[in-house]
């Protein structure tokens, strides 16, 4: 309308009457019957809009242009989501200073600290929502821009109708129709994706946790059923589901990839990935972030546990510690050589370490018990982490 390329009168009329009340079941009957995907929208609002106004529904624009516009419009919705999680994450914080043993391997390896993991968390989840963030303005592109992209209907004027239409819609112009390269949408759920097998990734490790085994996290108890048949179970499938999503969404990522491979201008095999993998990517994420959220805020923390498991295997998981201790006197290498022949020892024995260690004749020259036992400390292990904890929430402020 603002650009003269229908009358203002009839724009008006499509404007108030066009998008009233929808015969959802007649669209989808003429959608069926006409074998094409917005035939049916087009036509209803056409009804609507009556005879005159009617014949300027859809005008100079093709199906893909309202199809990928709209796609686009709805992935800007998503945005709001990932605020929500960095802040919960935030508040769990609070146990910076809580004892917990950290694994490789699956083992236990050396004591930091259970706001460690989260800071560690934290981090992780804002590179992506800063990745996310950079790509936003390319990512929410639309496109009106007719049959093949070439504005071929409209002409110039098309041109000018796409830019304010765009501005309208708050999105970005494109220079030349995406028609055929969604490549920035694949970018973004790319990312996305990348955002998934993190939230995965903390639903699996809070999962381990849960374990009758571990019993270091819990899920908020809500009196849901943990089994049909076993009336004591309290099962974590929070934890479970947000960490079984991971598949889905790299299933849905590689199939968003082959919408890259568009043939000529405009291809239907490749361009419907898009319609139906991108709302699926969207929904699974979407529920990661919902479910790990409400984990967050009601999450059981069981900090004796995680004490209890720090003291699991005693002096043992300060044998770093004593090895870069000993190092000054013994060289690093020959510390570890005595510290690993006395842990297995230790170990397979069941004695205690640092007893079995001042048995050395080459330790006992150098240190004593007393002095071991300072060194064998879980402050001084973990004295770089307030530290590190403060550069992660430092760098969120810058």
């Amino acid at each position: 309308m603002r650009k003269g390329v229908i009358p203002a009168s009839v724009a008006d009329t499509i404007v108030n009457l066009a998008f009233g009340d929808l015969d959802i079941d007649r669209i989808a009957q003429i959608s069926h019957e006409k074998q094409h995907s917005l035939l049916g929208l087009i036509q209803e609002m056409q009804l609507i809009a009556g005879p005159e106004a009617g014949e300027y529904v859809h005008f100079g624009a093709t199906t893909q242009d309202i199809v990928d516009t709209g796609l686009v419009l709805q992935v800007a919705d998503h945005y709001e989501r990932y605020e929500a999680l960095l802040t919960t994450l935030r508040k769990r914080l609070a146990y910076a200073q809580t004892p917990y043993m950290a694994r490789s391997h699956n083992v236990h390896a050396v004591p930091i600290t259970f706001g460690f993991v989260l800071a560690r968390y934290l981090d992780e989840i804002q590179r992506h929502v800063d990745r996310l963030t950079q790509m936003k303005a390319d990512t929410l592109t639309g496109v009106f821009a007719g049959a093949v992209g070439s504005h071929s209907a409209l002409g110039m004027a098309g041109i000018a109708v796409e830019e304010a239409l765009m501005a309208e819609l708050h999105l970005q112009t494109e220079t030349v129709a995406w028609h055929n390269a969604p490549d920035r949408l694949v970018a973004y759920t790319g990312e996305l994706a990348m955002l998934g097998a993190t939230l995965a990734k903390i639903g699996r490790q809070f999962y381990n946790e849960a374990s009758t085994e571990n019993q270091q996290l819990a899920e908020p108890f809500v009196g849901q059923v943990g089994s049909s048949t076993m009336p004591h179970k309290r099962n974590p499938e929070n934890f479970e589901a947000i960490a079984a999503l991971a598949e889905p969404i790299f299933a849905a990522q590689t199939q968003l990839m082959h919408a890259l491979l568009s043939v000529n201008e405009r291809d239907a095999i490749a361009w419907k990935q898009l319609w139906l993998a991108l709302p699926e990517i969207h929904q699974y994420v979407d529920r990661q972030l919902t479910s790990l959220i409400a984990m967050l805020d009601g999450l059981v923390v069981n900090v004796d546990k995680m004490q209890e498991n720090v003291a699991r295997l005693g002096d043992l998981v300060y044998a770093e510690d004593i090895m870069m201790f000993l190092a000054d006197r013994l060289g690093k290498q020959t510390a570890h050589e005595i510290l690993f022949e006395v842990a297995q020892r230790s170990i397979d024995q069941q004695t205690d370490f640092l007893t079995d260690l001042m048995a050395n004749a080459a330790v006992a020259k150098v240190t004593s018990l007393s002095e071991l036992k300072t060194v064998a400390s879980f402050e001084k292990t973990t004295v770089a982490i307030p530290t590190l904890i403060a550069h992660v929430l430092e760098k969120e402020v810058g």
